[in-house]
Formats: C-alpha cells, sequence, structure tokens
C-alpha cells in the first residue's frame, strides 16, 4: 500500500449525528452549505464568503473563523486513497471507523444535503470498525490524538500511518460485520447495565437511611426497566432500512413510545427474548416506589409494598438479597430467541 495522508473527522455537520449517513451514503461531509461549491475558491475567498452568509463569524473571535476556513481547506486537498478514521459512540462502545477516499471534494446540493448541511463532499470506501479500547493498548499516540474534538483534523505521526497499515492488512481480526458488530455492542450494553446496578446496590448496602435505600432501590428498577427497553428498541428497528422513515415513524409512535407500558414491555421482552421477565412482585415493586417511598417499609433483610394506595395490608415481604442476585444476573441470563446457538460470532474483515 503506497503511502497516505490520515485524517480523523468528526460525523456532526451543524451539530447533528450524520455517522450513519456517511456509512449508507459512501461520503463524509463538512458544514456551512451555503458558501457554495468551494472547488475553485482560495482560502481567503472562502473565509469572506463565510463572513457574508454566516453573520455569526463578525461575532465570534477571528481565531474560529481562521479554523473553519482551514477545515475546508484540509477538505478540499484530500486526496484519492487517504485515510479517513471517524470516531463514534455506537451505544456504549467507542469505535474508529476507518474509511479510504476514492473521490476527492465535490460539492452536492441537492435539496436534503442542504437542509442537512452535508453538500461538501468527497466519497468514501469503508474499510474497517475497531474498537477504541484496542488502539488505546497498540497505538498511544493516535488513542491520544483522538480526543481532539475539531471537525477535521490531520494525523501526521509515522507511527499512526504504521499502525493502521498493520490494522488494514488484517483480514481477520480486529473487525466486524453489520451483524457481528450489532452483537458486540449487545456486551457493551450489557456490561454498562451491570456496571450500574453493582453501583446502586453497594450505594444501597452502604446507607442506613431507608428513604436513600428506598430510592436507589427504584432506581435500580428503573435501570432494569430502561435496559430492557434498550433491548426490545435494538430488536424492533434492526431489520428496518434507515430509509423507510413512514415506518420508522409508525413504530416510534405505536411501539416504541409506548413501551413504559409493563404489559406492553413484558409481551415484547416474550416475543424476543427468554429469561427477560422477572417476577411480578418486583415490577408492582417499582409502581410503588414510584408513586409513594412513604408507602413502602424496608429494613435490612425486606422491603414489602402495599398493591395500590387504597390497600390497607401489605403484600408478602420480598427479599433485599433475592432482589438484587435478580438485577445482577438479569442481563447474562437473557436469550436472544434471534440468536444462533453460537452466540461467539466469527470475525471477518468488512
Amino acid at each position: 500500500m503506497t503511502k497516505t495522508n490520515v485524517f480523523e473527522i468528526r460525523a456532526f455537520p451543524n451539530g447533528e449525528d450524520h455517522y450513519q449517513d456517511f456509512i449508507d451514503q459512501g461520503v463524509v461531509a463538512i458544514g456551512w452549505p451555503d458558501i457554495g461549491d468551494a472547488n475553485s475558491m482560495t482560502q481567503k475567498e472562502i473565509k469572506q464568503r463565510l463572513k457574508e452568509v454566516y453573520p455569526k463569524f463578525e461575532n465570534k473571535d477571528s481565531s474560529y473563523l481562521t479554523q473553519v476556513t482551514n477545515f475546508f481547506e484540509r477538505f478540499k486537498n484530500l486526496k484519492e486513497n487517504d485515510l479517513i478514521l471517524i470516531p463514534y459512540l455506537h451505544d456504549f462502545q467507542q469505535t474508529i471507523t476507518i474509511v479510504r477516499v476514492t473521490k476527492p471534494y465535490f460539492y452536492n446540493p441537492t435539496p436534503d444535503n442542504l437542509k442537512r448541511h452535508m453538500t461538501h463532499q468527497v466519497s468514501i470506501d469503508l474499510i474497517k470498525i475497531i474498537d477504541r479500547e484496542d488502539i488505546a493498548q497498540h497505538c498511544q499516540k493516535l488513542y491520544k490524538s483522538l480526543k481532539a474534538r475539531l471537525t477535521l483534523t490531520q494525523l501526521k505521526d509515522p507511527d499512526v500511518y504504521k499502525f493502521l497499515n498493520e490494522v488494514i492488512a488484517i483480514k481477520h481480526n480486529g473487525a466486524y460485520s453489520a451483524d457481528q458488530y450489532t452483537r458486540k455492542s449487545k456486551k457493551y450494553l450489557q456490561s454498562e447495565y451491570e456496571n450500574s446496578i453493582s453501583k446502586l446496590i453497594t450505594a444501597i448496602n452502604k446507607s442506613n437511611d431507608k428513604l436513600i435505600k428506598k430510592s436507589l432501590i427504584m432506581a435500580a428498577l428503573t435501570v432494569n426497566e430502561a435496559y430492557l427497553k434498550m433491548l426490545i428498541s435494538r430488536e424492533i428497528f434492526k431489520n428496518i432500512s434507515k430509509d423507510d422513515e413512514l415506518l420508522i415513524n409508525i413504530l416510534n409512535i405505536n411501539i416504541i413510545k409506548k413501551l413504559h407500558s409493563t404489559s406492553l414491555r413484558i409481551d415484547l421482552a416474550k416475543k424476543y427474548f427468554e429469561n427477560a421477565i422477572m417476577n411480578d412482585n418486583y415490577y408492582n415493586l417499582r409502581n410503588a416506589l414510584a408513586h409513594n417511598l412513604n408507602s413502602v417499609e424496608i429494613d435490612n433483610t425486606d422491603i414489602k409494598y402495599k398493591q395500590t394506595a387504597f390497600s390497607i395490608d401489605y403484600e408478602a415481604p420480598i427479599l433485599i438479597n433475592d432482589l438484587f442476585d435478580c438485577l445482577k444476573n438479569y442481563a447474562n441470563n437473557i436469550k436472544y430467541k434471534s440468536d444462533t446457538q453460537d452466540d461467539t460470532p466469527t470475525v471477518k474483515s468488512i
């Protein structure tokens, strides 16, 4: 592979997330569409045009205008075979998407691109998606450089270029197809859930204040609810085309926004998973805590609640340690009905 330049670009033209647009359309883009085609503009002309069509530049420090002008200059100078790194957070997983330039700068002022601040484009091919933490282990210089928050940065260190060459040359390790990547993201979701539950349980056990204990138990049950909502949403949308806006809107309105309903959530959980439904008493406890913390009694070993605000008697006590065990093991016990028996995918190059 011949020597190329390496750049890092953020997938947020105009502050909006366009990562999936980049991947789906095979382009990367930067904002400020109203300056027009920058192909024939000099750096001085780009700066003047930015001031003319974006009044905000008059009210900002002049260094910001210079910075944006430099973004354009770098973007226009991208050439075929240059590498671009796109940092992105998929669910709880920090990744770096490696792409290769296939067509230098062009101006593409479709109505949709103008609206979405994506008119200034460079065509790309997707090479690989890698974990950011893998970079931390093998190339600290690149890992540290990725902390920059600028729109477009050139990475000039020879060690960075060498590391990327090695990563790209690997055919059977360190990259994920869409399905494999989704599977890996599930593991990150599980890790985040388990970390949150563990911290809450530790805090509950340390506290001697009953009100705080009840509040933290409600928080743990709410984390569990949010985790299940996220898993259900991912299963619903995983086979839906991003371009099918009508279907996405229908699903959002009629299902996703109604997942606060315990009955709907349980019905969908049964459809997509095994072992995703906890004891009914735990859901009833969560509702009782949400409505009135003072209606719930707690001691060192048990917690009990009233079925409704009008109930006189408490339901049977719940053993706190049993509840904690259920919450801690919940994510690990869930089985996806769509998964094959072998839950560990064979990693392939993209």
